[in-house]
């Protein structure tokens, strides 16, 4: 589990985003949900290892908890990200304390103008942009296409994790861990 936790780390996968996407917002989801989510959102991480850290929860028709899930996950994830510090004597922060990135209305505007300047000085539309993005064809953004396409959109700059996750929370309007055409393009009117 821990190797799994780790690969989410460095994709910035967050688990209550799996079980949001499986689920379908139900206090119960099916293991066969989660692992097909999980492969939807982990395409870079090996699916042996997803499938093999989620057999842990049972039979793959085996119903889980978003509670159980969820702490499953961030119990593990502190423990693999953050170490106890050895001999120091110093408390560690909570690696799930530094993963919120709190987002105020001036950083959305910020963000969304720096997107339509680059936008326009490629002659693109926010739908055209989203096409591009969109590699999968499924009609919505996930976190590895979202991140490649702001990549592309904003060349002259640094696309930081801070950047990645601020506009996630920006343009997932109903939080279910994916981006619509018109959840994108409504961030542009």
């Amino acid at each position: 589990m821990g190797l799994l936790i780790k690969e989410m780390k460095k994709y910035e996968i967050e688990a209550s985003g799996i079980y949001k996407m499986a689920s379908g917002g139900t206090e119960l989801c099916s293991l066969n949900k989660l692992t097909s989510s999980f492969h939807k959102i982990g395409t870079r991480i090996n699916p042996l290892l997803i499938d093999q850290a989620l057999a842990s929860f049972g039979k793959p028709m085996s119903k889980v908890s978003k509670t159980m899930f969820l702490n499953v996950f961030s119990e593990k994830f502190d423990k693999a990200v953050n170490p106890p510090a050895a001999s120091s004597g110093k408390k560690t922060r909570p690696a799930t304390a530094s993963a919120h990135v709190k987002v105020t209305a001036s950083d959305n505007f910020t963000l969304i103008k720096k997107l339509q300047r680059a936008l326009e000085n490629n002659g693109q539309t926010p739908e055209e942009a989203f096409a591009l993005a969109d590699t999968s064809g499924d009609g919505q953004l996930h976190m590895r296409e979202l991140r490649n396409a702001l990549k592309e959109i904003l060349t002259d700059e640094d696309v930081t994790p801070a950047d990645f996750k601020q506009c996630m929370i920006t343009f997932d309007t109903n939080k279910n861990g994916l981006i619509s055409l018109e959840e994108f393009t409504g961030q542009f009117d």
